[in-house]
């Protein structure tokens, strides 16, 4: 008895298979041909557990200590050499504007007048 009723090959075929298709037989040979890929996974998440409740429980028992020092390194010098720069370079360009103005007799100074 064809249950697709119809009669091409893929039907037959695919009829064929189901007529002894047992799910409860799939699942217990699918058990069978597990290869434990994803036993080791739990293991891995057992050892961190542990691993990481050691961590908190040994943080938990001594208090951190607030008087350390950071360590003497160097230090990042960027922002006070840019400063530095970028006011010298505003000062001598004020300057340099000025003595173009004084040159050519523009500038302008009010207590000249």
């Amino acid at each position: 008895v064809n249950p697709l009723a119809c009669d091409t090959p893929f039907a037959t075929k695919l009829a064929s298979k189901m007529e002894g298709f047992e799910p409860e037989a799939e699942a217990i040979q699918d058990e069978e041909e597990d290869d434990d890929w994803g036993n080791g996974a739990k293991d891995d998440f057992d050892e961190k557990t542990k691993e990481l409740r050691a961590l908190q429980n040994s943080r938990q028992a001594s208090p951190p200590s607030r008087t350390q020092s950071a360590p003497e390194g160097e230090r990042d010098l960027f922002i006070p050499i840019f400063a530095i720069v970028s006011l010298l370079g505003l000062f001598g360009s004020y300057g340099y504007e000025m003595m173009r103005l004084a040159s050519r007799g523009e500038l302008y100074l009010p207590w000249n007048n």
